[in-house]
C-alpha cells in the first residue's frame, strides 16, 4: 500500500473523529494530485469539510486537477469572491478551463472579483477553443527582447517569476520590438553563456516548432513527439508570442485522446471513465446500444428474408458466425490502424491514397487466405452431399467478399469522418461492426441464392 492510500485512510479516520487539526495537517502535507485521486472516496459533505481545511494555494492546485463533476460541486457552494481568490492562484490554462463552465451571470461577478489584469488574461484564453493550442497554453512564460545580453536576461528573470510557476520555465523566448518570437534559449545555455553575449546569439531557431494558437491539439502532440520538445511557443496570426505549451499539458492531451479513442472503440462516452452517477452512464450508452440493437434487428430481417434459402441449405447457418466474426475483426483492425495514423499525422491527399491501398491490399490478401481455408473446411464437411457440392463456393466466396468489404469499410469510414471533422475513432466501435454485420449477411445470402438455388 502506497503512502497516498495510507494518508487517505487517515483522512477517513480523522473525519469520523471530526479532528480538524489533524485533517488540516495531513491535507497540507499531501500532494494535491494524490488528494484529487482520492476525492471520490469521500461523501459530498466530507469533501466540503476537506476543501475548507486546505490552504488557498493548494486549493487552487487541487481544483485544477479534479474531475469536472467535482469542480462543479465545489464552485457551486463558493461565493464569487471566494472562487475568484482561488482562480487567481491557478495556472492560466486551468483557470480558463474552470471559467468555461460558469454561467454568464456568475462569470461577470467572478471577473469583477478577480481584478482587471487577471480577468483580461482569462478572457483572452477563453477566446480559444479547448481543443486548440490556444486552449491549453499558459501565458506564464519567460520572454525577453532579443537585444538583451545573457546577464540582463538573468537579472530580468530573477524575482519576476513566482516560485510556484517556476516549474513551467525551462526556456527563455526572445522577441523583437514588435513582439514576434525569434528564438528560444534553454535555461542551461543561458546560465553557461558569456554574460555579455546577446540572447539572440545563443537562442535556437523556432521556425519549425512555433505553433499557431488555432492549431488542433492533436497536431501539437504530434509536433512534440516528433521534436522531443519540453515546451513550444504559441503565436498569433502576426507571429507575436502569446503563450507557451509545456510537455505536461501535451501528456494530458495524449492521455485524454487515448481515453477517447478507447471509449469510442467500446461504444461508450469518454466521460464514463470518470462519471460517478448511474444516470449519466445510462444516458451516454443508450444511443450506442440502440445502434447495435437496430443493426441486430436489421440483420435478423435479412435472415428472415432468406428463410427459404436456409430451409433448402441448412448448412449455410453453420458458417454465419465465422463469416460475421472474421468480417467484424478485420474491419476493426483496419479502422484502428487508420485512426491511429490520422491521430498523429497530417496527411496529404497522396498519403490518404497510400493508406487506403495499403490497408485494402492487406484485407484483400487475408480474405483470399481465409476464403481458401473456409472453402476447404466446408467441402470436407459437406462436399459428399450432392446438393451441397457447391457450398464451398458460397462459404469461400462469402467470407472472402465479407472480409474484403470489411477492410474497405474499415478504411473508408475513418477517412470519411475525418473529412467531415468528426472524430475518426467513432468508426472503430459499434458503427463499423454493426455495418459489417448487416452488409456481410446480405452478401452471404445473395451468393448462396445465386450459386446453390
Amino acid at each position: 500500500m502506497n503512502l497516498a492510500k495510507l494518508l487517505t485512510q487517515d483522512l477517513k479516520y480523522y473525519l469520523s473523529k471530526r479532528d480538524r487539526r489533524e485533517l488540516r495537517y495531513i491535507l497540507n502535507e499531501m500532494e494535491p494530485v494524490d488528494i484529487a485521486l482520492a476525492w471520490k472516496e469521500f461523501s459530498e459533505h466530507d469533501r466540503h469539510i476537506l476543501f475548507s481545511l486546505i490552504k488557498p494555494q493548494r486549493q487552487a492546485s487541487l481544483l485544477g486537477r479534479l474531475e469536472k463533476e467535482f469542480q462543479e460541486e465545489i464552485t457551486s457552494y463558493l461565493s464569487s469572491s471566494e472562487l475568484a481568490e482561488i482562480i487567481n492562484l491557478m495556472a492560466p490554462d486551468e483557470r480558463a478551463d474552470l471559467l468555461e463552465g460558469q454561467k454568464p451571470g456568475r462569470l461577470k461577478d467572478i471577473f469583477a472579483a478577480m481584478g482587471p489584469e487577471a480577468a483580461r488574461d482569462a478572457k483572452n484564453l477563453m477566446l480559444y477553443a479547448p481543443d486548440t493550442a490556444g486552449g491549453v497554453m499558459t501565458t506564464e512564460y519567460a520572454g525577453v527582447n532579443e537585444d538583451m545580453t545573457a546577464r540582463e536576461t538573468l537579472l530580468n528573470l530573477q524575482g519576476s517569476i513566482p516560485k510556484e510557476r517556476q516549474r513551467n520555465i525551462n526556456a527563455v523566448y526572445s522577441v523583437d520590438n514588435s513582439g514576434r518570437v525569434s528564438g528560444a534559449c534553454s535555461i542551461m545555455n543561458l546560465i553557461t553563456a558569456d554574460p555579455e553575449e546577446k540572447i539572440s546569439d545563443i537562442s535556437r531557431d523556432v521556425k519549425n516548432i512555433k505553433i499557431l494558437a488555432g492549431t488542433d491539439i492533436e497536431e501539437v502532440a504530434a509536433l512534440f513527439t516528433r521534436y522531443d520538445m519540453l515546451s513550444a511557443p504559441v503565436i498569433d496570426k502576426n507571429e507575436r508570442l502569446v503563450g507557451i505549451i509545456t510537455i505536461d499539458d501535451v501528456i494530458d492531451v495524449i492521455r485524454d485522446e487515448a481515453e477517447e479513442d478507447i471509449a469510442f472503440m467500446a461504444g461508450v462516452n469518454p466521460e464514463d471513465f470518470h462519471r460517478q452517477k448511474l444516470s449519466g452512464k445510462l444516458k451516454t450508452r443508450v444511443p450506442w446500444l440502440l445502434l447495435a440493437w437496430i443493426g441486430g434487428i436489421v440483420a435478423g430481417g435479412i435472415i428472415d428474408a432468406y428463410e427459404q434459402t436456409l430451409e433448402q441449405a441448412v448448412a449455410l447457418a453453420a458458417f454465419i458466425p465465422v463469416i460475421m466474426h472474421m468480417g467484424g475483426t478485420i474491419g476493426v483492425q483496419s479502422s484502428t490502424v487508420v485512426v491511429r495514423w490520422l491521430a498523429f499525422k497530417k496527411i496529404a491527399p497522396t498519403g490518404i491514397l497510400r493508406i487506403f491501398l495499403r490497408e485494402f491490399s492487406t484485407g484483400f490478401i487475408l480474405s483470399l487466405i481465409y476464403a481458401a481455408l473456409l472453402a476447404a473446411v466446408s467441402h470436407i464437411r459437406y462436399g459428399s452431399f450432392s446438393e451441397m457440392s457447391r457450398l464451398w463456393l458460397v462459404t469461400g466466396g462469402g467470407i472472402g467478399a465479407v472480409m474484403l468489404l470489411a477492410a474497405f469499410t474499415g478504411v473508408i469510414l475513418p477517412l470519411g469522418f475525418k473529412k467531415f471533422s468528426i472524430d475518426p475513432a467513432v468508426a472503430t466501435g459499434p458503427i463499423i461492426t454493426t455495418a459489417i454485420d448487416v452488409l456481410g449477411l446480405g452478401v452471404y445470402f445473395i451468393l448462396a441464392t445465386r450459386i446453390l438455388l
